[in-house]
C-alpha cells in the first residue's frame, strides 16, 4: 500500500468505515490492492461487482480516488472498448470496465454519457462514451440500417499542440490507416466499421519533425 493510501486509511478510511459492515464489505487490503492496481483481473471484477451494490463501499473508494486525485495520480490517455454487432444494434461489453477505469485515474464522470435503444432490449442503436482525454474526449458508435457501425470523435478540451503542428484522427484497421485532418474538436465521423479490431489514435505532426501521439483508445467490434 502506498504511503498516500496508508494515510487515507488511517484518517478519512476510518471515518467512513461503517460501523456494521456487511459479510460481502471488502476489506481494507481489498481496497488498497484495487487502488494500488494490484488485483488479478478475475478479483477486480468482483471486487467492482461487490463496491456496486454497497453504497458504504463506493462511498468509501469515491472518497480514496479523490485523495489519490489531489496527490495528482497520473491519468491514463488510453481507451479500451468492446463491443458486439447485434442484429438491431450494438451491445457494449466491458461497461463495468470503462466505469471504473475512469474512477481509479481519479475521475467520477460517468464514462456513459448515451444509451439509446429500445426498451427491454440489451442492444442499442447509440453508444455515447467518454474516451482517454487529451482531446480525444468522446467516442460515439452508432448502429447504422446496412449492419455497419459508424464511429464518430469528439474534442471538448483545446489541444496541447506546438508551435507549427497540425492534428489529425488516425483509425487503423488490419495496418491501414485511414487519417482525417485537421482535427479541432469538431465531429469526426469513420463509416463503415464492421467486425474487427481498430485502433483510434490522436496524432500532432509538424514539418521536419516525428509525429507526435496525444491521445489512443482501442476498439473491438465482434459479432
Amino acid at each position: 500500500m502506498n504511503d498516500t493510501l496508508q494515510s487515507f486509511f488511517k484518517t478519512r478510511g476510518a471515518e467512513l468505515w461503517p460501523a456494521e459492515p456487511g459479510p460481502d464489505f471488502p476489506s481494507e487490503e481489498s481496497f488498497a490492492a484495487y487502488l494500488d492496481d494490484a488485483l488479478p483481473l478475475t478479483e477486480r471484477r468482483a471486487f467492482e461487482a461487490r463496491v456496486l451494490r454497497d453504497p458504504a463501499a463506493y462511498a468509501l473508494l469515491r472518497c480514496a480516488v479523490d485523495v489519490l486525485a489531489e496527490a495528482e495520480r497520473p491519468v491514463s490517455s488510453s481507451t479500451r472498448i468492446l463491443a458486439s454487432i447485434k442484429r438491431h444494434g450494438l451491445q457494449l461489453l466491458n461497461a463495468m470496465e470503462l466505469s471504473f477505469q475512469t474512477l481509479r485515474d481519479g475521475q467520477l464522470r460517468p464514462a456513459l454519457g448515451a444509451l439509446r435503444g429500445e426498451a427491454g432490449d440489451e442492444s442499442f442503436q447509440l453508444l455515447r462514451i467518454d474516451g482517454p482525454g487529451h482531446g480525444l474526449d468522446e467516442l460515439e458508435l452508432s448502429s447504422q440500417s446496412d449492419g455497419s457501425v459508424q464511429l464518430t470523435v469528439r474534442g471538448r478540451e483545446p489541444l496541447q499542440l506546438q508551435a507549427g503542428e497540425i492534428s489529425s484522427i488516425v483509425l487503423e484497421a488490419e495496418g491501414e490507416p485511414r487519417e482525417k485532418r485537421p482535427f479541432s474538436g469538431e465531429p469526426l465521423g469513420f463509416t463503415p466499421l464492421g467486425h474487427g479490431r481498430y485502433t483510434l489514435r490522436l496524432v500532432a505532426r509538424a514539418p521536419g519533425h516525428p509525429l507526435r501521439e496525444l491521445a489512443c483508445a482501442h476498439l473491438e467490434l465482434s459479432a
